[in-house]
């Protein structure tokens, strides 16, 4: 493998990055003045969407795959059977046909140029900063093309076009019984199983795995491609829960505006897709209040940063002051972004927020009687 390295040293002094900082106050109001909104919002999504699959689970109607009653139209049902493909799926990029089969996945990658940056700062006594920012290149696989005109070192680095993307396609007029399943139903199912195709296209060479256009695997060329597939063989068992419409599948509307349109494969229960869904919801709600607590703190350090910088004159005062700046935004990032969620909770969830204000009031209460009945005790035992 090709390999470049280059190091860019860059120089800050000490009044520039005085100056920087204060320029970083603005930034950090914005995060923090962002993080509150963001997790506001959260705790109504969160809500919105439990409640909405607390609805479903009264609403959900079991239907017979083999029949497509007309008087469900309209309707929540829930549906689990085979799925079965009436057509092949054609990749007509490399004239490909694949039968037997529900959902094909062509996953590319290209032999490439990649660029990895690494930067490395070292403060100087009397407040300056050195920073060494190092550019590695390298030649290697990449499923995604790295567009080498925005490289910081694009010379002898470029790389071609790639003349393939990853892509996915679904049966046309796949069959759930006496349902169709349409290409938005298909796609949410993950491909399951590689597999080759049954010729080798013009051009492309079987690797063992799938396909190659080069000269050698082992020793692969600037532009070189490799394609592998994954697919779902027909049938398939999957579960679906959504509006039946006629002989077919649209998303449903909850009362509040939650949408439903669930695919699963295996043969799953109404009750097993729906914890499925709750499971999925409360891990993006704890991303985002992740998140949103992470910006908050962020932008408390970068309003305080002028102090740090202030005390960039010394490193090690540099260090200690950046330790308790972070300390300090921690501190009030907690009461602030908790209280954000708390809040919240007492808006979209009157009865339960309520309760944890009260045992947090409780808490706090009894903590403060307990460091004043530890105080008289702890001074009595000291030694006159």
């Amino acid at each position: 493998m090709s390999n470049d390295r280059f190091v860019d040293v860059t120089r800050r002094g000490y009044f520039q990055r005085l100056a920087g900082s204060f320029g970083g106050i603005a930034i950090g109001f914005l995060l923090v003045v962002a993080a509150v909104p963001l997790l506001w919002w959260n705790e109504g999504r969160a809500v919105k969407a439990q409640r909405a699959l607390d609805e479903a689970t009264k609403l959900v109607v079991d239907i017979d795959a083999g029949k497509a009653d007309a008087a469900n139209n309209g309707r929540l049902v829930h549906v689990a059977g085979d799925a079965v493909s009436h057509s092949p799926v054609r990749d007509g990029d490399l004239n490909l046909v694949f039968n037997d089969v529900v959902l094909v996945v062509r996953s590319v990658a290209m032999y490439q140029w990649l660029e990895q940056k690494d930067t490395r700062s070292v403060d100087e006594l009397g407040g300056g900063q050195r920073t060494e920012t190092t550019y590695s290149y390298r030649q290697d696989w990449s499923d995604q093309w790295k567009n080498s005109e925005v490289f910081k070192h694009p010379t002898g680095h470029a790389n071609p076009q790639m003349p393939l993307q990853s892509q996915s396609w679904a049966a046309t007029g796949t069959t759930l019984g006496a349902f169709t399943l349409e290409r938005e139903a298909l796609l949410q199912l993950q491909a399951g199983s590689p597999r080759k195709p049954d010729k080798i296209p013009d051009g492309w060479k079987d690797d063992g795995d799938g396909l190659y256009r080069g000269t050698d695997l082992s020793a692969p060329q600037l532009g070189d491609l490799r394609v592998r597939y994954t697919m779902i063989a027909s049938p398939a068992e999957v579960s679906v829960m959504a509006r039946q419409m006629g002989s077919g599948f649209e998303t449903y509307e909850m009362p509040n505006g939650y949408p439903i349109f669930f695919v699963n494969d295996g043969r799953r229960s109404a009750e097993e897709m729906i914890k499925h869904r709750r499971d999925a919801e409360m891990m993006i709600t704890w991303l985002l209040r992740g998140l949103g607590l992470g910006l908050m703190w962020i932008g408390f350090c970068l309003v305080m940063g002028p102090l740090k910088a202030l005390a960039n004159v010394l490193p090690f005062l540099a260090g200690v002051a950046g330790f308790a700046i972070a300390v300090v935004a921690l501190a009030l990032t907690l009461p602030i972004g908790l209280g954000t969620i708390g809040i919240a909770w007492l808006f979209y969830r009157p009865i339960t927020g309520l309760l944890l204000l009260t045992l947090s009031v409780a808490g706090s209460y009894l903590l403060v009687r307990y460091r004043h009945h530890i105080a008289p005790a702890s001074a009595s035992a000291r030694p006159v």
